[in-house]
């Protein structure tokens, strides 16, 4: 077994650990976070929705499925957390548009060219710091603001050094297991605290 696979392997284990941790706290949001995610891993580990780009490069459907579904729940979790209640439609339309900027960079790793990966990238981007505007402007936690925040903001950078294979698809595997171990387990204890 090569050692990213072992990675994903412990990171599959992990994630089925601590839905079983999660909803024993009775924190039913982060259970179902954990179990999206493990199920992201499985399929990983069973080459569904693998993507080969023409240069090589390594990307994976299930992630943004996965990501597509437990960034909003996240988000949920962090505006519960906030000083200013806001009203359901406002939460709704911060939940929606945090889909949109995933299926954005899902489209730029389905782009032939880089021209179109770097235009999807951008527009992603920019929803990413717009939503996390809009949840700042609600003063919530600032440990898990903070936390979502820099976490997340580090995934583009890696999928960037990957698409320019200044990553390896093993080490941006690797690296992306990592954070999110970090974003979603990492998370889920400081918001349990």
């Amino acid at each position: 077994m090569k050692l990213d696979n072992e990675i994903l392997v412990a990171t599959c284990v992990l994630f089925f650990g601590f839905f079983f941790y999660f909803f024993s706290q009775k924190n039913y949001v982060l259970s179902i976070i954990m179990l999206f995610a493990f199920s992201n891993y499985v399929a990983i580990l069973s080459q569904i929705g693998k993507k080969t780009e023409a240069n090589g490069v390594i990307n994976y459907t299930p992630r943004y499925i996965d990501w597509a579904l437990t960034t909003p729940l996240l988000l949920f979790t962090l505006l519960q957390r906030t000083k200013i209640p806001l009203p359901p439609e406002k939460i709704f339309f911060i939940l929606f548009l945090d889909v949109v900027m995933i299926y954005l960079g899902y489209l730029g790793i389905l782009a032939n060219s880089v021209p179109d990966q770097i235009a999807f990238f951008i527009l992603s981007s920019l929803l990413f710091l717009f939503i996390f505007f809009m949840v700042y402007q609600t003063h919530p936690s600032p440990l898990l603001f903070w936390f979502l925040f820099i976490g997340w903001s580090l995934y583009p950078i890696f999928w960037i050094l990957h698409q320019r294979k200044i990553l390896s698809n093993n080490l941006y595997s690797e690296m992306t297991a990592f954070l999110d171990i970090i974003s979603k387990i990492g998370y889920g204890l400081l918001f349990q605290l």
